[in-house]
């Protein structure tokens, strides 16, 4: 096993998603009702969570990954709720 193996899952590549698929999930998932109060209780937990100056640096690495984590949610819903918008409005004018 080398470094290369971890990278992997399995040791398979695992294919990524194109962002426009992803972003139209979330914006599903994320967009509205219940969803949206989840994403909201997401961010409440992480990103504005305040944690003490004497915090480990463990614990300081593992609220910034979760951070990342619920940006991303919400940077993908964003996109994807403009995306579902805009092909509304074509749909529409046809």
């Amino acid at each position: 096993m080398d470094w290369g193996d971890l990278k992997k899952p399995g040791g398979k590549d695992v294919p990524e998603a194109p962002d426009a698929a992803l972003a139209k999930m979330c914006a599903h998932v994320f967009g509205r009702g219940e969803g949206r109060d989840l994403l909201r209780h997401l961010r409440a937990i992480t990103k504005d969570r305040m944690v003490a100056p004497d915090s480990a640096e463990s614990a300081l690495r593992w609220l910034e990954g979760q951070r990342y984590l619920v940006h991303r949610l919400e940077s993908l819903t964003a996109k994807g709720l403009q995306e579902s918008a805009n092909d509304l409005r074509d749909s529409l004018s046809e």
